[in-house]
């Protein structure tokens, strides 16, 4: 008789933890849930969400936002899910992780790991990471009259293509000066998108 008790009161204490397995499986399938729910969200945003959140980083860097609008609409069309030839991602078109651009060096400066290319395609971190790296590009062509034409060459081209395309004055024209007909058809789209 005192065996059968003791087996009884082994079944309930197995019982009873595999119920916390249950609630803390429940507890984290619902965060999980919310968490896809919330990135989802995030992904389907419409045009004036978008231009909330170019507004937002736009402040953030000191940009212009109708200059980072241009950019999006160049780069993308403000299709959140574009996807470009070289693995670009988002808005902005921003480089994978792993290759170089702007979410590898803006994770290097910020010392923080470069977002997936799941996080890439959210519109927060998308801008962000796009206005932050025109934004430095701006800061480096400063002194220059072309300086949204320089930092665009560099935001599509490189620096050092940016830097063939330097005027050799500091009120010089830009735009003469690009020797990439792609480069050059990008800037002067974004250019004359960005003064309308």
């Amino acid at each position: 008789m005192i065996k059968v008790v003791n087996s009884r009161k082994k079944t309930r204490k197995k019982g009873k933890r595999r119920s916390y397995h249950w609630v803390a499986f429940a507890v984290i399938a619902a965060s999980a849930i919310i968490a896809l729910i919330v990135a989802i969200g995030q992904l389907h945003a419409n045009r004036e969400e978008i231009m909330q959140e170019v507004r937002r980083y736009s402040a953030k860097h000191k940009l212009p936002p109708e200059f980072v609008a241009a950019v999006i609409q160049q780069e993308s069309g403000f299709d959140r899910f574009a996807y470009g030839r070289a693995g670009e991602i988002g808005l902005m078109q921003l480089m994978p992780p792993g290759k170089p651009g702007a979410p590898e060096e803006w994770a290097r400066v910020h010392k923080v790991k470069c977002p997936s290319r799941w996080k890439l395609f959210r519109v927060d971190t998308n801008i962000n990471i796009g206005c932050w790296y025109l934004a430095r590009a701006i800061r480096r062509w400063k002194r220059y009259r072309g300086v949204y034409e320089l930092a665009l060459i560099e935001y599509n081209a490189g620096l050092k293509n940016a830097e063939k395309c330097k005027p050799s004055t500091l009120d010089g024209e830009v735009i003469p000066l690009i020797k990439i007909p792609s480069t050059k058809k990008y800037v002067t789209e974004i250019m004359a998108n960005f003064k309308r």
